[in-house]
């Protein structure tokens, strides 16, 4: 909707469109590192014994 512009909001070009998915992922990505590596969720994947 924010590409073709929705009311108020001026209208974004695909490129501007394709920035904002970027910067998204990023932090995304960003956000589930710090969560992984704090240690908060500890996954462990158990490669010997009954799978």
């Amino acid at each position: 909707m924010l590409v073709f512009g929705f009311g108020p909001s001026p209208r974004l070009d695909v490129a501007d469109a394709a920035w904002g998915t970027t910067i998204a992922n990023v932090l995304a990505a960003y956000a589930f590192a710090a969560i992984m590596l704090s240690g908060a969720y500890s996954v462990r994947f158990p490669l010997v014994g009954r799978q």
